[in-house]
């Protein structure tokens, strides 16, 4: 049985942590299209991330008639996860290979072909909107430094190529004495590249909405949806905030890992839990090659960092969840993205893991102490958990006229701009899920709505 839980204790905090993409705010952030709320919209979006600001992009671009919409923010513009995460769009290697072993060649290969667009697509948005965001198609290691899991990845590898497995052609296993100095990583065992595009998300996605709100779209930020309803003659949904009642005809759920707020149903099958992320001031020489792949590097077959390299030489490395992911009180279950986790004796994240992180791993910094880098910012974020892994984008079971998209478990930026114009699909063209791009693993349905956690145990 779930257990009871209150569902307003599922919205955002206040307050947060922040983040070093948005330390300097930008004229979005608190922006409210009208003084006051719209009586009565076509579609509203509650959330003003990136699922949030994709949908009602892909609802306007292009429409000779497009729908009246709202989007509602809880806090700032782009606040939550996507303000929040390392920076890049991926979908690692390790996770195709591992979604081939439980699914099947088809499935894998699904995914793949459906983040492949998504990097196309995402990479085409930004130039024909012209948005600064500071977008890279770039390559991607995932590095082994542990030698016996560089070896079963290898392997792995090299028997899904036997088997003719489509969604490794973008990607190369890379071994030998020259992976140190491909990837840059001492004690490098192995490494698989993979495509991705690196960019700034809260600048993307404030970038996106400006367009939204230039084709039409109201966005109302600091105004939180407390309560959802139908009115019984109509069928609208009424929409109740702080500020005063909107009306819709639809309803899109952008709202991630506070999804259960609003929709109790998904108490324990989409459930928030925190990570953390840092800014580390890194130095380099004029004369002396940046880094330009992004990163997850694999200390075993359990343990993963990821890691961005910045324009301006800065690193965004995002991880340490082998010192707290066993106690699930520092961090599952919890919306609280105000505080950093504090670790049992006391001490945090910074000083037990990202503190010389580099030098630790690169051999630029093993030879050069001097440039030493620096922790200069820290932060928490709260990600969506799901039983299975997979988000939930669709419509809600049981309630038409409801879209979702959530439970993001901290991959979310490889699957977004494409899911939302699936949904977008499904809200204009009355397409079932199936019709469209979005992988057969992420839709919603009721059968996944039965999978909770075991939060009472």
């Amino acid at each position: 049985m779930a257990r009871e839980f209150d569902p307003l204790s599922r919205l955002p905090v206040p307050s947060s942590t922040t983040p070093f993409w948005r330390a300097c705010p930008l004229p979005l952030d608190d922006h409210r299209s009208t003084k006051t709320l719209p009586e009565i919209v076509d579609i509203a979006i509650i959330g003003a991330g990136m699922s949030g600001a994709c949908t009602a992009y892909h609802l306007l671009k292009n429409n000779t008639e497009p729908p009246s919409i709202v989007i509602f923010e809880a806090r700032q513009a782009c606040s939550g996860a996507t303000g929040r995460n390392g920076g890049h769009s991926k979908i690692s290697p390790v996770t195709l290979a591992n979604f081939h072993k439980a699914q099947g060649a088809e499935a894998a290969a699904e995914l793949a072909t459906f983040h492949r667009t998504l990097l196309s697509e995402l990479k085409a948005c930004v130039e024909r909107e012209n948005i600064d965001c500071d977008l890279f198609l770039t390559r991607s290691f995932d590095v082994f430094l542990d030698q016996a899991h560089a070896d079963v990845m290898e392997n792995e590898f090299q028997g899904f190529r036997d088997e003719g497995a489509t969604w490794l052609k973008d990607i190369q296993f890379l071994k030998g004495k020259n992976v140190e100095r491909l990837t840059g990583i001492s004690g490098a065992k192995g490494a698989a590249s993979s495509p991705v595009v690196s960019l700034w998300p809260y600048k993307f996605v404030v970038g996106l909405l400006q367009k939204c709100i230039e084709m039409g779209a109201n966005l109302q930020t600091h105004t939180p949806v407390t309560k959802i309803s139908r009115e019984s003659k109509s069928g609208l949904t009424i929409l109740e905030t702080p500020r005063g009642t909107t009306k819709a005809k639809k309803v899109v759920f952008a709202t991630n890992a506070y999804v259960s707020a609003l929709l109790p149903q998904y108490g324990d099958v989409i459930v928030p839990g925190r990570g953390t992320a840092c800014h580390i001031t890194a130095k380099f020489p004029d004369d002396t090659p940046q880094l330009t792949y992004t990163y997850n590097i694999h200390q075993s077959s359990t343990s993963r960092e990821y890691l961005i390299p910045r324009p301006d030489s800065s690193i965004i490395l995002g991880g340490g969840q082998t010192l707290y992911r066993d106690d699930k009180s520092l961090w599952f279950d919890t919306v609280d993205d105000s505080t950093l986790i504090t670790l049992p004796d006391g001490s945090g994240v910074k000083e037990r893991y990202f503190k010389g992180y580099m030098a630790r791993h690169f051999s630029y910094y093993q030879h050069n102490p001097e440039n030493a880098e620096d922790v200069e910012s820290i932060w928490t974020g709260i990600m969506g958990f799901t039983p299975d892994g997979f988000p939930h984008i669709g419509e809600v079971p049981r309630e038409e006229g409801w879209f979702l998209m959530a439970g993001f478990n901290g991959g979310g930026m490889a699957s977004i701009f494409e899911a939302a114009r699936g949904v977008v699909c499904m809200i204009q063209d009355g397409r079932k899920p199936e019709e469209t791009s979005i992988p057969k693993l992420f839709i919603a349905n009721e059968e996944r709505l039965k999978r909770g956690f075991r939060l009472d145990a």
